[in-house]
């Protein structure tokens, strides 16, 4: 019933007065508009906090994968070594 009406069609179908000047109007518009914005990139920005977390999580697996290959391969080349 609401969706997609402009504030002044919502006014004439609840009977709503507008106690507000154009003016008035305006500025409360925008002030809204940054406050989204603003809550808009707080929101990015904790976004990308998270993803840089994910992505030293990604790379200390990454190294702990090749510190045990390398621990691996350091003991397989002592096997080697002793059977020789």
């Amino acid at each position: 019933m609401i969706k997609g009406k402009t504030p002044d069609e919502i006014r004439a179908t609840f009977n709503i007065v507008n106690v507000f000047t154009p003016e008035e109007e305006a500025q409360v518009c925008d002030e809204s508009w940054e406050k989204a914005a603003g809550e808009e990139m707080k929101d990015a920005g904790k976004e990308k906090e998270v993803g840089k977390e994910k992505e030293v999580g990604k790379e200390k697996d990454a190294g702990k994968k090749s510190e045990g290959q390398a621990a691996s391969s350091e003991s397989e080349g002592t096997t080697q070594q002793s059977q020789q």
